[in-house]
């Protein structure tokens, strides 16, 4: 994740149907400890998408809550996440201590 990009596993082509939720849980040390769980419908991060079918995780849709890690976005297609189907995406921690992790389901 040095290079914030998502998390590349082979899989089985899957239908975009089968993505319904997508989960992020952030360690953030931002002015203190705490944990912020952000999850929001697939179909939520389709509608932020740009032409390119890119959209940028943290940053663009963490606006739920101001975070350590909204000024590092992490670009994600999702034509990969469809082809990659449910799993893991991304696993990242900041040598300060904050860390995320996010997957779909």
């Amino acid at each position: 994740m040095n290079r914030r990009e998502p998390f590349a596993r082979p899989r089985l082509s899957q239908s975009a149907k089968s993505l319904r939720l997508f989960h992020t849980i952030i360690f953030d040390t931002q002015g203190g400890r705490r944990l912020v769980r952000i999850t929001v419908p697939y179909w939520f991060a389709r509608r932020f998408a740009d032409d390119r079918g890119e959209f940028r995780w943290l940053g663009q849709l963490t606006f739920l809550d101001d975070t350590e890690f909204d000024p590092e976005p992490i670009r994600l297609s999702l034509d990969q996440l469809e082809r990659s189907g449910p799993g893991l995406v991304a696993y990242y921690q900041h040598a300060s201590g904050g860390q995320f992790i996010s997957w779909v389901e």
